[in-house]
Parts: structure tokens; sequence; C-alpha cells
């Protein structure tokens, strides 16, 4: 078993969990965009023009129509359940009157390719559209179709590309089971899903994008579209768990043959993992090779396991929180200093009482009170007592507080920050 410690984060670290954190925002902000609109300046045009084009995104869904007036290309998202009503009644070429609910001030974009991803995330949002022969109104829903993106998490494992697609720009491969995967057009990757060729295998963590009735898809027969998030494949023994400095286990290192891997996953995957390790026998683990640091002990994330038969998969983001959200309960402990947990530089990290109780040290505890706390000192602590999930694993098994009130030698301190 292994402790580690949270750092403050550095400005690249910073720099890699924001660049992931917008990708997501964007991903699912996209199809909300309609809804946007309410909480900014807004008008209501009427325009005329002719189509030019329908776009799909995000996924093979079209969703956007592109049409020229007055000599310039606009853009208008219309909602894509009826996406195959709206291609059929106004195909390319067609004279229409448009009504959409536009930004004020409109932004203007120079003729960028990097900045298609950020014309498309502005778009107006069509509210009719009518020609000589037809009529349609755009009927924005708020249900299933504006669902937040990140339930929609899948893994795709042992996947075989059968072909290359590229579809308005946006390029994937698609497996022989018939899954369409696109790498995601608004951020660059480093190793995107479109380099792959014929017969490679590959994992895939993604977002799934739902197929619904309605919709006009650009690749037919798909049965599954998905954005690309490859995962790295390896083989190995678990060799030890890792414990955040609050001593709850958030993740493990696996021994490969040539070295020693270390990975989170959530907190309350800890038993199930716990119950795989006391096996010991070799385990197949597919992990996201991104790593926000190794020096603040955020690690890649394990999204899948493979043990014998069984699998266990991690379909949920948890990018630099594996401990994720917690309840508490007020209550009050005491007991005899055991030991206090401190970090490379000296800086108290946690105490420890009886080995029943870990009290988080902050910043204050650190400045006003270090000299006071001894091993072997009796102490009383008052605070929020954290509520443990289920499969979730705390070192000794002892307590989690977050101190409010220390008492020492009789006196009180107030210690909440």
């Amino acid at each position: 078993m292994a402790s580690v410690g949270f750092q403050t984060p550095g400005r690249s670290l910073l720099k890699k969990v924001m660049t992931r954190f917008i990708c997501l925002f964007y991903l699912i902000a996209l199809p909300l965009f309609g809804y946007s609109q309410k909480k900014v300046k807004v008008e209501l045009l009427q325009v005329e023009g002719v189509i030019e084009k329908y776009i799909p995104t995000p996924g093979i869904a079209y969703s956007i129509v592109q049409y020229s007036s007055q000599g310039q290309s606009e853009l208008a998202r219309f909602p894509s359940r009826q996406g195959r009503e709206i291609l059929q009644q106004f195909p390319v070429g067609t004279s229409v009157k448009l009504s959409v609910k536009s930004r004020v001030p409109k932004i203007k974009f120079e003729d960028d390719p990097k900045r298609t991803w950020l014309r498309y995330f502005l778009a107006d949002s069509l509210l009719s559209i009518q020609s000589n022969k037809n009529s349609i109104s755009c009927h924005w829903k708020k249900d299933g179709e504006l669902t937040s993106l990140f339930r929609n998490r899948k893994l795709s494992l042992e996947q075989k590309v059968k072909s290359k697609i590229e579809i308005e720009g946006s390029k994937g491969v698609l497996t022989e089971s018939n899954i369409l995967i696109l790498d995601n057009s608004f951020f660059s990757q480093e190793k995107p899903v479109s380099k792959l060729r014929p017969g490679d295998i590959f994992h895939n963590f993604g977002t799934e994008f739902p197929l619904r009735d309605g919709e006009a898809y650009t690749v037919q027969g798909v049965s599954r579209v998905m954005s690309s998030g490859l995962l790295t494949k390896v083989t190995g023994t678990i060799h030890s768990f890792l414990y955040k400095q609050n001593g709850v286990c958030i993740g493990l290192s696996l021994q490969t043959e040539n070295e020693l891997i270390r990975m989170n996953f959530p907190a309350d995957f800890a038993t199930r993992l716990m119950i795989i390790e006391k096996l010991k026998q070799p385990v197949t683990i597919y992990y996201d090779p991104f790593v926000v640091d190794i020096k603040t002990f955020l690690f890649p994330s394990l999204q899948a396991i493979v043990s014998g038969s069984d699998t266990l998969k991690v379909e949920r983001d948890f990018y630099g929180d594996p401990d994720g959200k917690h309840e508490f309960l007020f209550a009050t402990k005491r007991g005899q200093i055991k030991n206090l947990v401190l970090d490379k530089k000296g800086k108290l990290l946690s105490i420890r009482l009886n080995n029943e109780v870990l009290i988080e040290a902050n910043e204050k505890i650190q400045q006003q009170l270090r000299n006071l706390l001894k091993k072997g000192k009796q102490i009383e602590v008052q605070g929020n007592e954290r509520i443990k999930k289920d499969g979730e694993v705390y070192e000794n098994n002892q307590a989690v507080m977050v101190p409010k009130k220390l008492v020492i030698d009789g006196v009180e301190f107030l210690v909440d920050q």
C-alpha cells in the first residue's frame, strides 16, 4: 500500500486540465445552444437567401443550414429531429425565407478553418423556414435531445477498423461492428483516431451521440456514433493501492513486464478492485494516457480492467477528481495523536488519532497550531465527518474529519476556513 498527497497544480497542469475541460464543455454546450441565446441579448430577424448546404454537428446528424444572403454565407441551427423533414422539403439550391434568433451584436469571423467550430457554436437559431411550396416551424424541446453528453460516455474495446471516414471536415473511422468514431473537430489531439488504418485494433472512450427519429444522417447503416478518446491497453499484476492525504484510496500501481504504472480510478471503485487484486492473477487494463501531472499525483485514468472472464468498466470522467463529492455529518471525536502526516517539504497534511480518525489539516492549522500538535497528545476535534460511499476504502478503515474546531490542552481553536 502507498499513500499519496495532492499538491497545488502548476501552470502546465492548469493548461492541460483547461484544454480537456474546454473540449468537454463544447461537446455539451453545442446541442444546448438553441437555449443559451435566451441568456444573452438577441433579436428576431427575417431574412431571405438560397440554401448552400447542410452541416452535421456534432456526430453525423444534420443540424445546421448554411445559406447565402446578400452575398454572404450565414449559418442557422435547427433541431436535429427535424432534419429529415427540412432536408426533404428544402433541398440545396432552394430560395427560402427564414426567421432566426440572432445574437446582438453578431460576431463576425475571418475565413479561418481553425475557427469553423466557433462559427458553428455561435450559429443563429432557426425558428421557421419557408419556400414557395413548403413551410416548417422549428420545435425546440427541453427533453432528452438536450441531455448533458456527460451521461453518454461509453467504452468501445477491441474494435477493428473497417474503413476511414471524412464528413464535412470531420475525420474518423468506421469499425467492423459499424461504430463510427470521429475525431474531436474542435481541438487537436495527440493521437487522432483518423490516423488509424483498416485492420488496426484500438480501444476508445468517448461521448456517444444518440441516433433519433426524424434525423437525417451523412452516413447510413451506422449502429453507434462516438467521439474519439483512444485508450492504452496494458497487461500486468496489481502491485499496490494509492491513498490520498486524507486516507482515501483513489489509485493503483500496475507492474508490467517492463515498468510500474500508476493510475487513478474513482474512489467508489476501490472495493471491487481490491477483490480483483486478491486473486493475484494477471489483469488487462485499458487507461486514458492523458497525464495531468505526476507531481500532483493525478495519474492516467483507469477506464476498464479485465480479470479472467470479468470486465469492470468505468464509463465516466473523473479527471483531476477521483475522490468525487461527498456528504457529511457533524461529529465530535477524541483521541491521542498517533502521528502527523507531512509532505516532502514538511507541511502538515493530516493528523491521525489512535489509528481510528484522520483529521484533514488546512493552512490555518498549519500556521497557527503546528507547534501544539505533538505525537501522544490528547485532543478533541469537532467538524464534518465524511459519509463513506459504497465501494470506498479508507486507510485503516478510519473516520475522515474536516475540522471546524480543535480542543488542545483544554483550549478551543476555531480552524474552519
